[in-house]
């Protein structure tokens, strides 16, 4: 083989590969930016998941504190009315159906029982264990 064809041969090679590799180079590059990018995304929505979970734990202690407080006046109002008259009614508004508490429901592991315990008669010992299963998920979501 001629000099000349080793010339133009490994002319064609060496232009061919510059031609590969100045469309390639985008593509490339394009790739890089969409792996970055969806790292971003998913790092927003981590950050964005953790966020409402603080929201909603959030949210479970203030129904505590009030479910807590509304139980305590109804207790009073019943004894007032012991006081009074000698007989009395409850008029505490069960935890079934407020937010907060149908909320925290699905996060549980106590039984249908126990939950069923907790939304009638909210007194120190429910109140702790339904603190210690909010401590509970707030552990397993690593909040804490």
């Amino acid at each position: 083989m001629s000099d000349v064809w080793v010339g133009v041969i490994g002319g064609a090679v060496g232009g061919f590969f510059t031609a590969l590799v100045s469309l390639a180079t985008p593509w490339i590059s394009w790739s890089v930016k969409a792996r970055e990018l969806d790292k971003v995304h998913d790092t927003e929505q981590e950050r964005a998941k953790l966020e409402h979970r603080r929201e909603l734990v959030r949210e479970w202690r203030e129904g505590m504190f009030e479910a807590r407080r509304d139980w305590l006046a109804a207790e009073r109002r019943i004894q007032e009315q012991l006081e009074a008259r000698g007989s009395a009614t409850g008029d505490f508004e069960f935890l079934d159906g407020r937010a907060w508490f149908e909320s925290l429901r699905p996060q549980l592991t106590l039984t249908p029982e126990e939950i069923n315990g907790l939304s009638w008669h909210f007194d120190e010992d429910n109140l702790k264990t339904l603190s210690a299963e909010v401590a509970r998920i707030e552990r397993e979501w690593k909040l804490v």
